[in-house]
């Protein structure tokens, strides 16, 4: 071969392997630099798989600050189905530490045509050695945020709870979960050449921002002293169940917040504000000041008892104590229903059923709380005389625990009705704010909110809440006894006993209710629900902070709940 054609093969193929170079040059800018995005996303879809993991929620505390419900770290248990060696070790193992179905978790992996799927998210309080020491390369391990109460279940009927996803279902959790949820975190995990998913997080996509604290008005201490009477005296008296409720009247805060059993986790809405009673004679307080600030009775006025029967239209209304000329506070005192019914028949039909919308009646009282009702109060146009005398004695109008005592708050307050509330502030990383007492209205004058609390002063001391009083503590309070209606009828059995007690009489720094639902053999409110008024006192008169409710103790001091 002659020089000329070696000169020419070697030109071809240098310049060959030059245009080689820069194509190949170009294409490496176009996949590094123009298309880098493009690919890096399909590796990422290809060679990752996207989790969204259990949203944190925020801190609650109590009004000293004790946090009674946070987010945890638990472990989470999902599959990768295409890598699962045994569907029924892996589903036996969880069976035994997650206490799912067997047969269900084998259906769902082998029926599976993705590469991941939860098999229990946020696993808390178990033992879980038997999965974690498993040797299944198709079971994959996280760690999830997940919400804890502190302790179990006390808070549970003013805080909710939430669900699987970490979403408010009911309560505070469910008012606020706008304010406590914060987005789901997106992790990666690394799918290997086998397909199968690494157990380990490689790399936090989003790091959500610290959330707000929600800060409650309940007070740890006095919520387990309720919550342990309240469910003492159930068990006495082998009731159905109970409520209770500590009210600052001055300031709307609900100080304890009580269901005895408590509310089942995940149930909508709380006792205390979503179910309604007839409240029977601790209505009575109510009709007496409603006749007093409209003149339709006098301080110095003796009413008929009428020998402790009284016949209007077709009903017979009796009382157990019969009496025959009686002034107010003696029919306060011995709870007389003739005297408050003929009275509640006295006063303008209109004027009593606006009233009784002024102390919180047939309407929420916009506690904040989901699932509150309005209670059953007939509209103007059906009430008639045989309605208004039975509202003389606290029957033919049904009413929530809540609105109870935030009528008898109102009395507390000199007569001002102020909105009831269980947050105290929302603090964050930004700052935060408060929220302040919310005076509403006023619904009776001073002088008649004292004077009732006065005359309720002697139903504790030689009335019918006999058991509650507490040497060296001033209490006015009522008593009610309410039959409750079966089928339609008033039942001789099924009874709700209330008492309800303004501390110190004076000047009321606490309303307490106490209302046991369906109590055996005792079923008076007197005899079942004023003695755990009296015992939950006591506990607090022997407390440093709580007995400052009761005139007793030094505010300054402080103490953890």
């Amino acid at each position: 071969m002659g020089l000329e054609v070696r000169k020419w093969l070697l030109g071809v193929v240098g310049s060959a392997l030059g245009i080689g170079l820069i194509v190949v040059w170009v294409r490496l800018v176009q996949l590094q630099v123009f298309q880098a995005p493009q690919l890096r996303q399909a590796a990422q879809r290809q060679g990752y798989v996207r989790l969204h993991l259990l949203a944190t929620r925020g801190e609650i505390t109590d009004r000293w600050g004790n946090i009674i419900a946070m987010s945890v770290e638990a472990p989470s248990y999902g599959v990768d189905p295409a890598a699962v060696r045994c569907v029924e070790c892996l589903c036996r193992a969880a069976r035994a530490v997650l206490g799912v179905d067997e047969q269900e978790c084998q259906r769902l992996i082998t029926s599976s045509r993705g590469r991941f799927l939860w098999l229990r998210r946020g696993v808390w309080g178990r033992e879980t050695k038997g999965l974690d020491t498993l040797e299944e390369p198709g079971l994959i391990r996280l760690r999830e945020r997940v919400r804890v109460y502190i302790p179990e279940g006390l808070f549970l009927p003013a805080l909710g709870s939430v669900g699987v996803d970490q979403q408010g279902l009911s309560g505070l959790e469910l008012a606020y979960d706008s304010v406590l949820r914060m987005e789901p975190m997106t992790v990666l995990m690394r799918r290997d050449a086998r397909g199968w998913l690494f157990p380990t997080v490689e790399h936090v996509l989003e790091s959500p921002r610290r959330p707000p604290v929600l800060h409650t008005t309940l007070d740890g201490l006095l919520q387990r002293i309720l919550t342990y009477e309240l469910a003492r005296g159930v068990q006495q008296v082998q009731a159905a169940g109970g409520v209770g409720i500590a009210l600052e009247p001055a300031t709307g805060a609900i100080r304890a917040f009580v269901a005895v059993p408590s509310p089942p986790r995940g149930s909508a809405h709380a006792p205390l504000v979503s179910q309604v009673y007839e409240p029977g004679s601790v209505f009575k307080p109510i009709i007496a000041a409603i006749a007093l600030e409209l003149g339709v009775v006098r301080l110095n006025d003796t009413l008929s008892g009428h020998n402790g029967q009284w016949i209007i239209g077709t009903h017979r209304v009796v009382d157990e104590h019969p009496l025959g000329r009686a002034t107010l506070r003696e029919a306060l005192t011995f709870s007389s229903n003739v005297v408050f019914a003929e009275l509640a028949t006295r006063i303008p039909r209109m004027r009593l059923y606006q009233y009784l919308r002024d102390f919180g009646f047939g309407a929420p009282v916009e506690s904040g709380l989901p699932g509150e009702a309005a209670g059953i109060m007939p509209e103007p146009e059906e009430i008639d005389s045989t309605t208004v005398a039975f509202w003389g004695f606290g029957y033919g109008i049904a009413v929530t625990p809540l609105q109870l005592a935030c009528a008898y708050a109102a009395i507390a307050n000199d007569g001002v009705f102020v909105r009831p509330r269980l947050v105290e502030a929302i603090g964050g990383e930004n700052g935060g704010y408060r929220l302040f007492p919310q005076p509403i209205r006023r619904v009776v004058s001073a002088a008649t909110a004292r004077w009732l609390r006065h005359v309720l002063c002697s139903v504790v001391e030689e009335g019918t809440g006999r058991l509650a009083r507490l040497p060296g503590v001033s209490i006015a309070g009522k008593t009610g006894t309410a039959q409750q209606t079966v089928n339609g009828r008033y039942s001789r059995e099924a009874h709700t006993a209330s008492f309800v007690a303004m501390v110190p009489a004076e000047r009321p720094q606490l309303v307490l209710l106490v209302m046991v639902v369906r109590p055996q053999g005792t079923i008076s409110g007197g005899e079942v629900a004023a003695p755990i008024v009296r015992r939950v006192l006591q506990r607090m008169a022997a407390h440093p902070v709580l007995g400052t409710y009761l005139g007793i103790g030094t505010a300054s001091e402080k103490r953890s709940s």
